[in-house]
């Protein structure tokens, strides 16, 4: 009987453990996600964080994919700089369709979709995940103020929207 209430806690602590890293791991990747345009290396710890992204969490799920679309610009092929895109937008998709509520991957695509260059032919939600970034994101958001941050700086935001996000 004893043996068999150590093997339940510790199969509660491995949970609760894993709950906590990958919460844990969202922070770090949240910020190395505001470095990404600037560091490979960013970049690339999140493709690590993040390697095993279909087990994961929408929300992880897309910053790998948003990872793996900022590896394009380190890239020097064009061919490659293109699958490299393509790749990254595809699993952002599947991101965004595991919880087409959140806030959060809906901020990550219209971080990167935004800031393709117009030769990259992929579907734009730009409109549509502002709508619902606006519509949607609370203060109360884990990751409410760098999302705010991004939408006054580059959201397409009117004056008034501004002062209220």
């Amino acid at each position: 009987m004893f043996k068999k209430h150590i093997l339940i806690f510790l199969l509660l602590q491995g949970l609760i453990s894993l709950g906590f890293i990958s919460a844990n791991n969202l922070i770090k990747i949240r910020l190395l996600y505001l470095q990404v345009g600037t560091s490979e290396k960013a970049t690339d710890s999140i493709i690590n964080y993040t390697k095993n992204y279909s087990s994961l969490s929408a929300v992880h799920i897309c910053y790998h994919g948003a990872a793996q679309c900022a590896k394009a610009q380190y890239l020097i092929n064009p061919f490659g700089k293109y699958t490299q895109a393509k790749k990254g937008i595809s699993i952002i998709e599947k991101g965004v369709a595991k919880d087409k509520s959140s806030v959060e991957a809906r901020y990550v695509r219209y971080t990167i979709e935004s800031n393709l260059p117009a030769i990259i032919p992929f579907t734009d939600h730009t409109e549509e995940d502002v709508k619902h970034i606006k519509k949607n994101l609370k203060k109360t958001d884990a990751n409410y103020q760098n999302i705010k941050n991004y939408l006054i700086l580059k959201g397409r935001l009117t004056a008034e929207e501004k002062k209220t996000i």
